[in-house]
């Protein structure tokens, strides 16, 4: 994971290096270590009000991020599937999962455009 910006969020020192080692491992006892604290410490300091909402805002735009680049990866993925679809030369059963994908997506697209145009 790239270096995050900690500074704006208010935190102090402890805390943006707590919330950076937590934010850059894969679990809590590896940013235990890359802090050099104990996993008990690691765990009171998690316990903090403060950042547990700096947690949960760095992970919200990170999810963000990642639902951006999947919704830009979505048109080609259709692409693909609308080839395959078409595509005589390809196996009916592979054709038929392919098509199948298809109507799945498009049904789910028409009821978040339905549920969003209720919600205005």
């Amino acid at each position: 994971m790239e270096h995050l910006e900690c500074e704006g969020l208010g935190l102090s020192q402890e805390q943006s290096e707590t919330l950076e080692a937590f934010l850059s491992s894969n679990t809590k006892e590896e940013a235990a270590v890359k802090l050099r604290i104990s996993r008990s410490t690691l765990y009171r300091r998690l316990a903090d009000a403060e950042l547990k909402a700096a947690y949960r805002a760095a992970r919200s735009e990170s999810l963000a991020g990642a639902s951006a680049r999947l919704q830009l990866a979505a048109e080609t993925a259709v692409a693909a599937l609308l080839d395959i679809v078409t595509d005589v030369s390809v196996n009916p059963h592979v054709r038929v999962t392919a098509a199948r994908g298809l109507l799945e997506m498009a049904y789910k697209s028409f009821e978040l455009e339905d549920l969003e145009a209720r919600l205005e």
